[in-house]
């Protein structure tokens, strides 16, 4: 796949700020992350999300096939739904979180640069006599997304059709005279959103047609992050990793309870019936003006209760914020804790997502 952004020369010019993430080229920022992170608080901001893994499947056998392999129930996804699920190792352990939108001939899938090789590597290695082709839509889609208050009624002004029946994960397909549009009902920030699925080769021209004549600010990775922080939404490949149960990240969504045998089910079905589980992500706010390291140890009362798995300066709370993974009796809100990292310990507390 391609390694560069298909709106790269467009945001070049307008003096986007340029970062590598996991190999991909994504826009750290624009006019600067702090503006854009309001933008979408009070009321929309513009994403390109082209650097996001996307495949297909198709072939009669697909939708048996995924739910053979994935965490969740893909044989009852209804055409125009979707669903959250996983990959998981035989132990249960994370190779990616995904999303599968269900169309009439085939499925699509999204998934974080950080899993998406991995993902593309795995799906096609366990086809043994099943008919389904699995390919890599990357380079061929883009992904632009509209997050915000105000997103659904500037993207129906785009798109030219009515998004107010659209649940969360659903996603309406638009014939185009380029091809087919696809747009997802997805929050990404806590804030609400939508994603435009479409031709790269029309990315710079709807791009150019938000920023300019509907003025959308666009909004860099930066921002992202501090958004989806606030929100407690953890990030494969900077929270959760392969080393990771997706029950410790709070993944219950992602996870049916009720469907047949599954990659890893029989890890996973051990730990939530027999409650083995002691962790969960949880978030601490911290009394410093220096944002914690990946790794960084939580304390309660001076035991080890946890580790910082990401942070940021929260502009909410004027300090940082971090998600951590903590032992079950320390994710009470208002526990104190402290957090050990640059050769000293900061004084914390640990805090509900999302932000009120």
């Amino acid at each position: 796949m391609s390694l560069r952004s298909p709106l790269h020369d467009t945001e070049s010019a307008r003096g986007a700020r340029f970062a590598t993430y996991y190999s991909r080229e994504v826009v750290e920022e624009y006019a600067g992350a702090r503006s854009e992170y309001e933008a979408v608080r009070q009321q929309a901001g513009a994403l390109d999300l082209s650097y996001l893994g996307k495949l297909s499947a198709t072939g009669r056998d697909r939708v048996r096939y995924f739910h053979s392999m994935l965490s969740n129930d893909i044989r009852n996804l209804r055409d125009g739904t979707g669903c959250h699920a996983t990959l998981l190792t035989h132990q249960g352990r994370l190779e990616s979180d995904l999303y599968v939108y269900s169309f009439p001939e085939e499925l699509w899938v999204e998934c974080p640069p950080a899993g998406a090789d991995r993902l593309f590597e795995t799906l096609n290695k366990y086809i043994v006599g099943d008919q389904v082709l699995v390919e890599d839509m990357s380079d061929q889609l883009a992904v632009l997304s509209l997050q915000g208050s105000h997103s659904r009624e500037l993207l129906e002004r785009s798109v030219g059709t009515s998004l107010e029946d659209l649940p969360l994960l659903g996603h309406k397909s638009i014939e185009t005279a380029s091809g087919r549009w696809v747009v997802a009902h997805r929050d990404r920030t806590g804030c609400d959103g939508y994603d435009l699925w479409l031709p790269s080769g029309e990315a710079s021209r709807v791009w150019t047609r938000w920023l300019d004549f509907d003025g959308i600010p666009p909004v860099g990775h930066l921002a992202l992050n501090w958004l989806r922080t606030e929100a407690g939404i953890p990030w494969f490949g900077s929270d959760m990793g392969t080393e990771n149960l997706p029950m410790e990240f709070g993944l219950d969504s992602a996870i049916s309870t009720t469907k047949g045998c599954y990659r890893g089910q029989e890890i996973v079905t051990r730990i939530l019936h027999r409650g083995h589980l002691d962790r969960r992500l949880g978030a601490v706010s911290v009394n410093s003006t220096v944002v914690p390291t990946r790794g960084a140890e939580v304390r309660v009362q001076g035991a080890r209760a946890g580790a910082v798995t990401s942070a940021i300066l929260s502009p909410r709370l004027g300090r940082p914020l971090a998600l951590a993974i903590l032992k079950l009796d320390c994710l009470k809100p208002g526990t104190a804790v402290e957090v050990a990292y640059g050769e000293a310990s900061h004084p914390g507390e640990v805090v509900s997502l999302p932000l009120s």
